[in-house]
């Protein structure tokens, strides 16, 4: 403002001084706060059309209206000032806005595995308190802190992410951990059967290169992959299921039915002691099953009751029988002929 003032009576011994006083600016200086750490710091200040001396925190200072700093760090929380000068008469004045930074948390990510198909995937994720939001695999997604996912597959492996966030905050940061989730063998079981008694059971599993656990009748067990039993008998006969372990620890079952077929019992007779020429009568069981006799002399015959006419001490001797089941399952029997000769009379 200017003011002319009078310093006595008589106007020729007086003088005229114009003062002006300028106003000082009335800055403001705020910002956008609050904030996490890693988000961008922006600070503004008013009136328009001034210069600007912006300071803070580390010795940071700025001389733009409108100063930004990107990823903010906890230690950049604090006063900044900022000195507005009007370029036009010299004038200034400061404001000052408090920013507040908060810390983002520290999470953690962790996971059961690893796994086997069918069994459960445990996640868990620190610290406590917070709000979680998982991400995983096939676009699955939960919001617990550690949950689980049932009978997983090995489509289910692979990164899994958990973003966590302070309430009372909003600030937020993630972590990932990776699920191994490995594949189950595929296992067959097999055997050479039907077989009778006294045969060998061969005994088959795949894949090769695992470990390998049989079980069958009786409690029978054996670690080979493809085990045998020697002279098997029926109460050998019956499911056999080996368990099939890999390297990575996981297992799978399978089965194998072993048939076990009996054996004939065979009996042979025969209606001798005879004499020169009559007629031997031989006899087998038991019935409805397939025979092969041999004899002396190269006899044979398929029949089951098989007769030899006008015998002679020739004919005498073992005759065996092999009887044949329809499971092809065999057994043998032998009679002893006695064939006696008649006497040479002489009158």
């Amino acid at each position: 403002y200017a003011q002319t003032t009078g310093v006595c009576g008589n106007v020729s011994a007086c003088a005229t001084v114009t003062v002006t006083v300028n106003p000082n600016p009335t800055p403001t200086a705020s910002n956008n706060g609050p904030l996490c750490e890693g988000q961008t710091l922006n600070l503004s200040s008013t009136p328009n059309g001034m210069n600007y001396s912006w300071s803070g925190p580390g010795g940071w200072t700025s001389s733009s209206q409108n100063p930004s700093r990107a990823g903010v760090t906890t230690a950049m929380a604090g006063n900044y000032t900022v000195t507005v000068t009007n370029g036009a008469t010299g004038c200034s004045a400061t404001a000052t806005t408090n920013v507040v930074i908060n810390p983002n948390p520290t999470p953690t990510a962790s996971n059961n595995g690893p796994l086997c198909e069918g069994q459960t995937l445990n996640l868990s994720s620190t610290p406590n308190g917070m709000s979680y939001s998982w991400s995983g695999p096939g676009g699955w997604t939960s919001s617990i802190q550690n949950p689980s996912r049932l009978s997983v597959t090995t489509a289910m492996g692979g990164n899994y992410t958990v973003t966590v966030t302070n309430g009372a905050t909003g600030c937020s940061a993630t972590a990932t951990t990776n699920v191994v989730i490995n594949p189950n063998p595929t296992p067959t079981a097999s055997n050479n059967g039907p077989l009778c008694e006294g045969q060998t059971l061969n005994l088959s599993s795949t894949p090769n290169g695992m470990s390998y656990s049989w079980s069958g009748p009786g409690g029978w067990t054996s670690s080979i992959q493809n085990p045998s039993r020697l002279s098997v008998t029926t109460a050998m006969a019956g499911n056999y299921t080996v368990t099939v372990t890999s390297g990575a620890g996981c297992t799978a079952t399978a089965t194998t039915n072993v048939v076990i077929n009996p054996n004939p019992t065979p009996t042979a007779s025969n209606n001798g002691p005879l004499c020169e020429g009559q007629t031997l009568n031989l006899s087998s069981t038991p019935n409805g099953m397939n025979y092969s006799w041999s004899g002396p002399g190269g006899w044979t015959s398929s029949s089951q009751n098989p007769s030899r006419a006008g015998v002679t001490t020739a004919m005498a001797g073992n005759y065996t029988v092999t009887v044949t089941s329809g499971a092809g399952c065999t057994a043998t029997a032998t009679t002893n002929v006695v064939i006696n000769p008649n006497p040479t009379p002489t009158a």
